[in-house]
């Protein structure tokens, strides 16, 4: 066989990433840049995360299943589906919209398009779908922020935050319950305009939680 023919042959490498492009609301944008910001972790990344989590989780898509109009195969489980079930619902065009960008694995990206097929809707539009429900049907964001602390804390730092946000949920004024990523975003949205970077300021949150 000529070169030609071993180049055309060639395997696809499989940490090749896929170019994502959806168009979300506006609303959903903020929450994925409040999460970015956060967690000082690029947005594109969060996309990724979350794209990577919400399309082989159950709940997601179960919760996505009374849509779909074809039966197909995700993470290993048979989704029936059929013409008779309601279509995804159309954006509102009255509804502020931007468009995103992530870059996804080859699986996730094949799983994406296996989600299009079942929804009757393009990867592009189901990537959105699949970004928007995530957030709102599991606790992804929650999970995200817990992850992110606990690679950027020890296990001594990670058990006096954890400890912190009991006494907060404790002792608040309201019956809101305080997440990992209300928390976090009510705190940092106060030192945001420094120069401190996420870790340092939790560093710092937690030396003056000590000596209270």
């Amino acid at each position: 066989m000529g070169k030609t023919g071993v180049l055309a042959e060639r395997k696809v490498r499989s940490d090749k990433k896929i170019d994502v492009k959806p168009t979300v609301s506006i609303e959903l944008k903020d929450c994925i840049a409040r999460l970015s910001f956060v967690t000082d972790t690029p947005m594109q990344h969060v996309m990724e995360y979350i794209c990577d989590h919400g399309v082989v989780s159950r709940k997601v898509l179960s919760y996505l299943n009374v849509h779909f109009q074809r039966t197909v195969r995700l993470n290993n489980s048979l989704f029936i589906g059929g013409p008779d079930r309601p279509a995804v619902l159309k954006r509102d065009s009255d509804k502020a919209t931007d468009r995103v960008h992530t870059r996804v694995s080859l699986a996730t990206h094949e799983n994406i398009c296996t989600l299009a097929y079942a929804l009757n809707v393009t990867p592009t539009r189901a990537a959105a779908i699949l970004l928007d429900t995530t957030i709102k049907q599991t606790d992804i964001a929650n999970i995200f922020v817990r992850t992110y602390l606990s690679k950027e804390l020890n296990d001594s730092r990670m058990s006096e935050l954890k400890k912190l946000l009991r006494y907060v949920n404790t002792n608040n004024s309201s019956e809101e319950h305080y997440s990992w990523f209300v928390f976090l975003s009510n705190f940092l949205e106060n030192i945001k305009d420094t120069t401190s970077t996420v870790t340092d300021s939790i560093q710092d949150l937690l030396n003056k939680w000590k000596f209270m």
